[in-house]
This record gives C-alpha cells, sequence and structure tokens, in this order.
C-alpha cells in the first residue's frame, strides 16, 4: 500500500469551495470495504476468531494506511470531473448554478456506478423527519406493516420509500430516456415510492421540453397485410442482392408458390 499519499486537508477542500453557491453533499457506504486487497495484503490483515482465522479480503477499518490508500483510490476515480472532490467518504459536487450542479452531480455518480461504490442511503433517510418517525414507530410497535427496515433503509411492500431530498434525483432518474406517464409509474410501481409520486411524475413529464416537442408526432402509419393471390404470379416480389463475388442477383419471388428465380448479373444500371 502507498503510505506517502498526501491526504488533502480540510483547508484545501473548504478553499476549492469558494466560487460555488449551489452543492451536493454524497455519502460513500463502509467506505474502505469497497477496496479489495491483495494475497499479501489479506494474509497480514487475517484475524483470528473462536471459529478459527480469517483473511480479510477488503481494506479493514483501523489500519494505519488505509486512510491514505483509500483517498488515493478515490482521487484517481473522480479525476477529470468537474467541480467534484472528495474527503475520506464524503464527496462534494458542486456548481455556481442549480444546473451545473447538476449536471456535476449526475457526472459524479455516473462514474461511482462505473467503480460499483455504493451511497450511504439511510443517511437521507434519517434527515427526512416523517421517514424517521415511521421508522421509531416500526421499531417500537410489534403490530404488523406494511412498511420494514432493512439495513435502516425503509420499505413499503418491498419498494424504497424515498426521502424529500432525494426525490427529484430519482425522478430524472426514471426519467432519463424520456418515457410517458404510463412506462414511468410501471417502473416506479417495481422499485421506489413516497408521497404524491404518480403526481410528480405527470408533473414532470408535462414541463419537459422534449418530450412536449414530439408529443403530437403523427402517428405511425398500420402495416398493410397482403391477401394471399388466388394464381401463381398474381403478386411477385423483387429485389437485388450483392455485391458478391463481383455480381449482383435480381430476384424474383412469386407470393403464393414461393417460387424463385434468380438472374445474376454484372451490374446495376
Amino acid at each position: 500500500m502507498n503510505v506517502n499519499y498526501s491526504i488533502k486537508k480540510i483547508d484545501e477542500v473548504l478553499n476549492s469551495l469558494r466560487d460555488c453557491k449551489h452543492f451536493f453533499k454524497l455519502d460513500l457506504f463502509k467506505a474502505y470495504l469497497h477496496l479489495q486487497t491483495d494475497e499479501e495484503s489479506s494474509i497480514i490483515q487475517t484475524i483470528s476468531t473462536h471459529r478459527g482465522t480469517y483473511k480479510m479480503n477488503r481494506l479493514s477499518f483501523g489500519i494505519k494506511t488505509a486512510p491514505a490508500e483509500f483517498n488515493r483510490v478515490i482521487d484517481q476515480i473522480l479525476n477529470g470531473l468537474s467541480k467534484t472532490i472528495a474527503h475520506f467518504d464524503d464527496i462534494v459536487a458542486r456548481g455556481k448554478t442549480k444546473d451545473q450542479c447538476s449536471k456535476n452531480l449526475f457526472a459524479c455518480l455516473e462514474k461511482l456506478r462505473e467503480y460499483d461504490l455504493h451511497l450511504n442511503f439511510n443517511k437521507e433517510t434519517e434527515k427526512d423527519q416523517e421517514l424517521a418517525q415511521i421508522k421509531q414507530e416500526i421499531l417500537s410497535s410489534p403490530i404488523n406493516s406494511d412498511y420494514i427496515l432493512d439495513r435502516c433503509i425503509l420499505f413499503r411492500n418491498n419498494r424504497i420509500v424515498i426521502p424529500k431530498t432525494l426525490q427529484s434525483t430519482v425522478l430524472n432518474e426514471l426519467h432519463s430516456t424520456h418515457i410517458r406517464i404510463t412506462k414511468m409509474k410501471q417502473l416506479e410501481g417495481r422499485y421506489c415510492i413516497w408521497k404524491n409520486i404518480d403526481k410528480d411524475i405527470e408533473n414532470l413529464v408535462k414541463s419537459c421540453k422534449d418530450c412536449s416537442s414530439v408529443k403530437h408526432s403523427p402517428a405511425k402509419t398500420p402495416l398493410h397485410h397482403w391477401d394471399l393471390p388466388i394464381n401463381n404470379w398474381d403478386r411477385i416480389h423483387i429485389d437485388y442482392a450483392g455485391p458478391f463475388q463481383g455480381f449482383h442477383c435480381l430476384i424474383v419471388v412469386d407470393a403464393k408458390s414461393r417460387c424463385v428465380e434468380i438472374n445474376v448479373i454484372a451490374k446495376l444500371t
């Protein structure tokens, strides 16, 4: 492990934020455990338990060189991203305007997805007062409920309950390919939920300029069904094939008998 990597001081981080007005802060989930160790490092991290010894395949908390090594890897991953900086497990995407900040955020999220890095989602659940209250009710009451807790994340009937601070981000992700209202509702019905989510989806699609521009496009012409001919050679299909070994083929197919006539020609005229 590289123990000589210089970790950014907090003053350096704050100084990099000075020209921006809008910020997104992301927290990596169990940060060090994202890093896989080599065989030699795994052996060094071997722990002894009452069930025997175990090698650690991930970078463990408490290792002296872990902070420097983790910061080195994260800085490499985020290298080249505009207005994005990391300090240990906290990542800040920023911008002078909301649009610029959102653009930098989505670029950062795409990079994290590329390297399979996971964010600490439950912190936003704790900040949302309504969701925190529901969570407390689940923990304190033994009654049956549609809500469940898994790793401090709130679910309702297998759908993640999205905190208010993340709802706009999830909406934009659902609409990233500009699908219509019905398909967006089908997606959210499988994965996520929050109060008035259907209304939020409708408002987003109706306010989308790209969707509005194609809303009144002409309907596709229905396919014409050809009736089976009564006699052979009443209707034929003609096409060219090639070039093949310097020649083209004029192919004629009878629609009823499927008889094929092929005429080899030297060049197209």
